[in-house]
């Protein structure tokens, strides 16, 4: 099989110009494969039967799981996890809670993988992560936060491989709630991408109590979750930090306006076969852009080290 390499003009790319094109073609071709989260909406659940004392409880299906397996071990404890009509739209959403086992402090808690209770060091017992293979652009969903205390809430989405002796971090997409969030609100958390490598796992983690792995919250803490997917916007398909809104892509007129106060040395314009279609030095901020065809390009903009990128659509 032939290696991609970009280049610009018949010049190799820079490693770091590599990635942005690499990142951009592989957000662009791969929609028509676009993997989701199975389960997302929280509609389909598993029933756990506990006996006596043990409780029972319930985990959506699909590869997601929590830390409830705990409480068939520790009598009388509650479920950190529940199946709750309190929903954005469907019959069901999730609903986290931190409470306290063993007397600690147990987040409530939601992830893709597996739960393996680990009793002599608890904190090894989940499992994170689901096969996955695509480089979708953000992490999305609905939530609602009650906090008890000076309580947090997080979520996350982290794309990985194994590269044969440990699992490295390809890009991950994470938020912190810190404020009482009592109405359903959406959530949309871009991909940063620190490569261009494909992953092969995604793990997916809400809890209510952020310190919830190193036993610190605060019990009765309360995140609901609900409708979580994954977009593949091509319009945002580079979030690697350098993306800035001082281009603005002009469609009606087929330019490209930069800030005054910044100065570009050149633009190129990149196919999503990774070739170069344009290499421009701009004599005023608002840059005439000619393409052969109609499209989606990357855009990327070189003022002095710094590349500030931009994706486009051309339609004429």
């Amino acid at each position: 099989m032939p290696i991609f390499r970009p280049s610009i003009m018949g010049r190799p790319l820079s490693m770091k110009r590599s990635i942005y094109v690499a990142v951009f073609i592989a957000g662009v071709i791969g929609a028509a494969g676009q993997q989701q989260i199975p389960n997302g909406d929280f509609e389909q659940w598993t029933a756990y039967p506990g006996s006596g004392s043990y409780k029972d409880y319930e985990e959506p299906s699909s590869g997601w799981t929590s830390g409830n397996g705990v409480i068939h071990v520790a009598a009388g404890s509650n479920a950190v996890l529940e199946k709750t009509t309190d929903r954005v739209s469907g019959d069901y959403a999730a609903k986290c809670i931190t409470q306290r086992i063993f007397g600690q402090i147990a987040s409530g808690s939601l992830y893709t993988g597996k739960f393996q209770l680990n009793l002599g060091n608890p904190a090894l017992s989940a499992k994170r992560g689901i096969p996955f293979a695509d480089r979708p652009t953000a992490f999305v969903g609905s939530f609602k936060y009650l906090p008890q205390g000076s309580d947090s809430a997080t979520m996350y989405a982290i794309l990985s491989r194994w590269d044969g002796t440990k699992r490295v971090r390809i890009a991950e997409a994470r938020s912190y709630q810190y404020q009482p969030t009592p109405e359903w609100t959406p959530f949309n958390l871009a991909f940063v991408y620190e490569s261009s490598d494909q992953p092969d796992t995604i793990s997916v983690v809400f809890a209510s109590s952020a310190g919830g792995e190193f036993f610190r919250g605060d019990v009765g803490s309360t995140l609901f979750v609900d409708n979580v997917s994954l977009s593949y916007d091509p319009t945002s398909v580079d979030q690697m930090k350098e993306e800035v809104p001082s281009v603005v892509w002009n469609s009606a007129t087929s330019t490209l306006n930069t800030d005054p106060s910044i100065s570009i040395d050149h633009i190129d314009v990149v196919s999503v076969e990774g070739a170069c279609v344009a290499s421009i030095v701009p004599t005023s901020p608002a840059t005439p852009i000619t393409v052969p065809f109609n499209g989606v390009y990357l855009i990327i903009a070189h003022e002095g080290r710094r590349m500030i990128t931009k994706t486009i659509a051309v339609t004429r």
